[in-house]
Parts: C-alpha cells; sequence; structure tokens
C-alpha cells in the first residue's frame, strides 16, 4: 500500500477528521491484480497495523466521497437554511437571489461538489457530520466571513473485508436522497423567489432567462409551496416509496399542507 500521489484523485484530501479523536485521514490506494483501489484511513493506521490501531478508519474512497457529496447537495438545496445562515452573517439582503441562483447552478451540475464547497467531515461510529462553505456562491467583491453551513446524518458501519462502509440511516433504514427531485425543489424555490422580490415580472420573463419551456416551468414552480416538513423529509431521502420528480410534477398539488401530505403519502406534521 502506498500513499497517494498528486495525480491521483483525492477531492477529500485534508477534510475528513474522525469525530472522536480529531485525528485527520489521509488518502491512500493499493493495486491488486492490476486494479487500483483508493481509500482513506486514518493517519495512524498509515504506519501502524489494525491491532496497534484497532479504532482507526479505513474507508473506501468512492463510497464515503458519494456519501458526503449527496449530503452536500441536500445542503445547497435547503433554501431556508441558506437565507438563514446569511441573515445570521449579516449578508445584505440584495445577494440573497443571486446566492440562491449560484446554488442551484451548483446543483444542476453533474461535477463533484467535494473540493470547492465541502469545508470538513467529521466521521463517528453512528454519525457523520458535513461542514460547507458558501464562500463560492457569494459575489466578487464582497467582504464577509466564511459562511459555513453543516448538516449530521445518522449513518452505521458495515464492514467488508478489511474495510469498513457508510451506510446512512432515516429511521432505522436506509436513506435515499433523490438528487433529482432536491434539484426540482430548488429550481422552484429560485424560480419564485425570483418572482416575489421582482427579479422576474412574468413567467415569460423567467423562460427566457432560465431557457426552459413554459409548460415544464408551471409543472414545476408548485414545488416551492410544498409543505416545509415535507421538503424536509425529501432532503432527508424520507420520501414515500416511489415518489419522483416525475411523479410529483405530475400531481395537481393543493395549497393546503395537509391535503399534500395526505395526496403524496406523508406523515402528519408533528
Amino acid at each position: 500500500m502506498g500513499k497517494c500521489n498528486k495525480d491521483e484523485l483525492a477531492p477529500l484530501r485534508g477534510k475528513l477528521y474522525d469525530a472522536v479523536t480529531g485525528e485527520q485521514l489521509v488518502a491512500n490506494f493499493s493495486t491488486k491484480n492490476g486494479r487500483r483501489y483508493r481509500y482513506y484511513i486514518t493517519r495512524s493506521l498509515y504506519k501502524e497495523t489494525r491491532a496497534n490501531a484497532p479504532t482507526g478508519w479505513r474507508l473506501s474512497g468512492p463510497t464515503v466521497e458519494k456519501t458526503v457529496n449527496s449530503i452536500a447537495r441536500s445542503i445547497l438545496a435547503d433554501r431556508n437554511n441558506i437565507i438563514s445562515a446569511l441573515a445570521a452573517a449579516d449578508a445584505p439582503a440584495a445577494i440573497v437571489a443571486p446566492v440562491l441562483e449560484r446554488a442551484n447552478a451548483v446543483l444542476n451540475q453533474t461535477e463533484s461538489i467535494l473540493e470547492d464547497y465541502v469545508k470538513r467531515v467529521n466521521i463517528g461510529s453512528d454519525r457523520i457530520e458535513v461542514k460547507l462553505t458558501l464562500a463560492k456562491l457569494m459575489p466578487e467583491g464582497m467582504d464577509l466571513p466564511d459562511i459555513l453551513m453543516s448538516q449530521t446524518k445518522p449513518m452505521r458501519m458495515q464492514r467488508r473485508s478489511n474495510e469498513m462502509r457508510l451506510v446512512l440511516d432515516a429511521d432505522g433504514s436506509n436513506a435515499v436522497i433523490d438528487s433529482v427531485l432536491v434539484k426540482g425543489i430548488a429550481q422552484a424555490h429560485v424560480w419564485a423567489e425570483e418572482m416575489f422580490s421582482g427579479k422576474a415580472n412574468s413567467l415569460v420573463e423567467l423562460v427566457e432567462r432560465h431557457k426552459v419551456s413554459e409548460g415544464y416551468l408551471k409543472k414545476l414552480m408548485p414545488l416551492a409551496f410544498l409543505a416545509p416538513d415535507i421538503v424536509t423529509s425529501i432532503l432527508a431521502g424520507k420520501q414515500p416509496d416511489g415518489l419522483s420528480k416525475e411523479k410529483l410534477v405530475s400531481k395537481t398539488l393543493s395549497p393546503i399542507w395537509q391535503e399534500q401530505r395526505d395526496a403524496l403519502g406523508f406523515d402528519a406534521a408533528q
């Protein structure tokens, strides 16, 4: 096993930490039968054996990156929390809409957002915390402190050979975060924000600015008016089985939140 070289893709290098000990995980790789495998391992495990460092982590690189990327995207899709974070940092109200628009543009990209937006990841035995920076979303020339947002997800471990795998939990079952559905809700909120703020005066302006069809915009816009607890459940991957973006936009949603819950199969708000 050797240390990951500079050419080896490791977007979480220097960002992963043991939540209990604070020890950093380093990028590492091995080659077996001509195939290269990439890991993030606790620094102590790099020099010691498992017997000498029994609490160390050894995580599949692609697996942990996929997990963190999913959580990071759900943070960027949470419009209300972004607004709250900006307000707490005394950011000018004028930058709220541009920041939300940039966040939505990032969500619409297929590229990983780990290098530009993930600040730190703390991994514990039963949970994972992802801290995100909004610096890349800020308009140029803004003199603001680094604005951080974080999200903690319950998690359990599965051992496979000598490798530990992360499995996100949602009330004891695997969370399935539908990135397409999350992106759709985020886009709807951006459009609604532009209408309410006066940035766009009509649906025609939105269609022209975002280069989408009027029919698509009208289908997606109602997602901006989902009950807050429904949005929270979707961001956490706790939506009812089979609820997809396509299924959601095909329904005529009631403006009454309890009727939305009944129609979509969500439990009543607590």
